[in-house]
């Protein structure tokens, strides 16, 4: 993959560094152990091209220049902030519904 030198301090750097957060929150159980390594590279596939997608669209408006312009730099610094904030929300809240659905399976 190549890395051009606008982007190491943007969108690809937030997102991976959510990567490593959401790697270093999983336990080992949560994952199936002979699919870990291509589910969690679908899953970064599936985020990488829903973000690129959604903050390209928000954001780029005019093609008339090869330079990306301030006000299209922090659109999506912003959208790719947002996006990955609430995609972990959405799964922090998922693993507490599964967390709660598992108790109620044990109690009963």
């Amino acid at each position: 993959m190549v890395v051009t030198k606008g982007y190491q301090s943007g969108p690809l750097l937030l997102l991976s560094k959510y990567i490593k957060i959401r790697s270093e929150t999983m336990s080992v159980a949560q994952i199936p152990g002979a699919q870990m390594e291509g589910g969690q590279i679908k899953a970064f596939l599936s985020t990488y091209n829903k973000l690129a997608e959604e903050c390209f669209s928000d954001c780029v408006h005019d093609f008339t220049s090869r330079t990306i312009s301030g006000a299209e730099n922090t659109c999506a610094m912003n959208c790719t902030e947002k996006f990955l904030k609430t995609s972990q929300r959405i799964g922090i809240r998922f693993q507490e519904i599964h967390e709660m659905n598992q108790k109620n399976l044990v109690q009963q």
